[in-house]
Order: structure tokens, then sequence, then C-alpha cells
């Protein structure tokens, strides 16, 4: 019973160790693609973007760019998204359109659109933090 008890807890403290050393190992990394099903998503990936992603019609990609100096956190977006989807979902998450960028206390949002076909292909934020 011990034993079994000594290993659980070297597995659990084992996990938190590799856990904190791959967050502080990405948080230092300047550039770094993944996708909606890795852990850099759940790490890196701010709430409203996370949201938004679910609205992607096909597999969403995202780029994460570190902060450096007086350069802000960006995390890009890629996939395509109805507008009037996107729109819906901004404005759910308290963002305004404010000289062509969705802006909000801690962040904006830049957004690529392909007007042919009224939908976004990509959605950049930008870290105020």
């Amino acid at each position: 019973m011990r034993m079994r008890l000594l290993k659980s807890v070297f597995v659990m403290a084992t996990f938190i160790v590799v856990t904190i050393s791959y967050a502080t190992f990405i948080s230092f990394s300047e550039h770094r693609e993944y996708s909606g099903f890795s852990l850099d998503y759940f790490l890196l990936t701010p709430a409203g973007l996370s949201r938004l992603s679910k609205e992607c019609k096909d597999s969403p990609t995202f780029i994460y760019s570190s902060a450096d100096g007086p350069k802000p956190t960006i995390v890009t977006l890629n996939c395509t998204i109805p507008e009037n989807k996107l729109e819906e979902q901004l404005r759910s998450d308290g963002f305004y359109l404010i000289n062509g960028l969705y802006q909000k206390e801690g962040g904006q949002i830049q957004v690529i659109k392909d007007p042919a076909y009224n939908v976004v292909t990509s959605v950049v934020y930008i870290s105020n933090d």
C-alpha cells in the first residue's frame, strides 16, 4: 500500500515538473506554430481566440510570437471563418470595432478577410499586456 502511494506521488511530481518545464520552454520560444490539438494550444492561446477557433470551417492553425522588449505578444489564428460568425463572437467577447481593429482592454484583433467569399482567413491577436 505504501509503495503504491509512493509511486503515485512520484508520477504526479514528474508530471508537474515536466509540465512546468515545458511551459517555461515555450514561454521563452520566440516563434511557435501549433494546431488546436496540442499542448501549446492550451498554454498559449488567448481565451477569445480559442472560442473563435470553434467557428473555423477547416482545421485551425496558430502562430505564437512572444513579447520581446517593446514588441507585444502576437497570436495568429489561420482558418476560414464566416464574417458574421466572427463579428458575433467578437462582440459577445466584448470587442469593439475602432479604427479598423477590434479592441478591448488587454488586446486588439486585426482581421484579414477574403471579400470575394465573405470569409475571414486570418485573425491576429495583439496583446496589450
